[in-house]
């Protein structure tokens, strides 16, 4: 049902119980469990926003998603308060994890150190110019151990380091300095 409690406010009930309000400025509330524990839903003089508020213990995860008609898999922002952590996902696979200390996964959720690339497979991270004149890539490949600057305008390893700390240089070394 669709009613006016009082002036400057409509809400919505379902079975005599009050599912969502707007107040005169426009903000949607969203009732979770209680009065006191709800999401609104309002814009400011910054744009939109969405928040919860309640205790931390009865906050639950906030997601923002979008789901393509039909298909099964999904894009999404989501923050949980319980872990002060930040997850980005598409595919409906978490791909960019912040944990509560500000570090970064790119490929898991470990976030061990500030930054993180971590995949089954390959695990690069691309430098390029806008042009494509110089594009490189730092990182490692497969199965292979080795840690490795490549070239891609070039289409090969320039330089390479085993576990061990050898080093291979893939071309003439020089020595420029004193």
């Amino acid at each position: 049902f669709l009613e006016s409690p009082s002036s400057n406010i409509m809400t919505f009930t379902t079975n005599a119980v009050e599912r969502m309000r707007m107040d005169s400025s426009g903000n949607l509330k969203l009732a979770i469990t209680n009065a006191t524990s709800n999401t609104v839903i309002g814009k400011d003089g910054t744009g939109m926003y969405m928040e919860t508020s309640g205790s931390t213990a009865a906050l639950s995860d906030m997601r923002f998603q979008a789901r393509s008609t039909g298909a099964g898999s999904y894009s999404y922002v989501q923050i949980k308060p319980s872990t002060q952590t930040l997850l980005f996902g598409t595919s409906s696979s978490t791909r960019i994890f912040v944990n509560s200390t500000g570090n970064v996964s790119v490929g898991d959720t470990t976030a061990q150190r500030k930054f993180n690339v971590i995949d089954t497979t390959d695990a690069w991270i691309r430098i390029s110019a806008t042009n494509y004149t110089s594009d490189w890539l730092i990182g490692t490949a497969g199965s292979d151990t080795k840690f490795k600057i490549y070239s891609q305008t070039a289409a090969a390893t320039r330089l390479a380091i085993t576990p061990t700390g050898e080093v291979e240089i893939s071309e003439d070394l020089v020595l420029i300095g004193k």
